[in-house]
C-alpha cells in the first residue's frame, strides 16, 4: 500500500457528508472521532457545519453538563 504526504505527516481530512437528513452524518462523525481519539490516540478536531442543527455541539454540551454534575463523572475522565 503506496502512503501519501498526508498520511506520512500525520494530517488527515476526513468528511462526512449526505444532503439527505436523518442518515447518522454526526452518529458517525462522533464515532470516528472518538475512535481515533481514545483507541488510535490521535489528535482530533470536529467542525460540525450543519447550522441549523448543530448536533455534535449539542451533544458535547450534554457531555460536559453531565461530567461535572457528580464526582462519579469526574473520576472517570470522560
Amino acid at each position: 500500500m503506496k502512503t501519501s504526504d498526508q498520511q506520512t505527516s500525520g494530517s488527515w481530512n476526513i468528511s462526512i457528508c449526505n444532503q439527505k437528513g436523518g442518515v447518522g452524518k454526526s452518529a458517525l462523525s462522533t464515532l470516528l472521532a472518538s475512535y481515533l481519539h481514545y483507541i488510535c490516540k490521535c489528535k482530533v478536531l470536529v467542525v460540525d457545519c450543519d447550522y441549523p442543527q448543530w448536533s455534535i455541539y449539542n451533544q458535547r454540551s450534554r457531555e460536559l453538563e453531565i461530567r461535572f454534575i457528580g464526582s462519579y463523572f469526574e473520576k472517570r475522565n470522560i
